[in-house]
């Protein structure tokens, strides 16, 4: 089982957040294959990095050219 190294209880909208930003760095900014890796529909992870104003600024970083 993973721990968190802090121990400070972070709201579970920074933790959603967190591991959003994280998918997208393991797929290389692929949407499809993130939402597919968090068992969430492609369409609910749009709204979900939306909600978090990543968009624009997350997606793009990630991204391979």
């Amino acid at each position: 089982m993973a721990y968190l190294k802090s121990r400070r209880i972070i709201p579970l909208e920074e933790a959603e957040k967190r591991i959003l930003i994280h998918a997208l760095k393991l797929s290389k900014g692929n949407v499809s294959k993130a939402a597919k890796e968090l068992h969430i529909g492609r369409a609910t992870f749009y709204r979900k990095i939306k909600r978090y104003g990543l968009l624009k600024k997350e997606l793009h970083r990630y991204r391979v050219s």
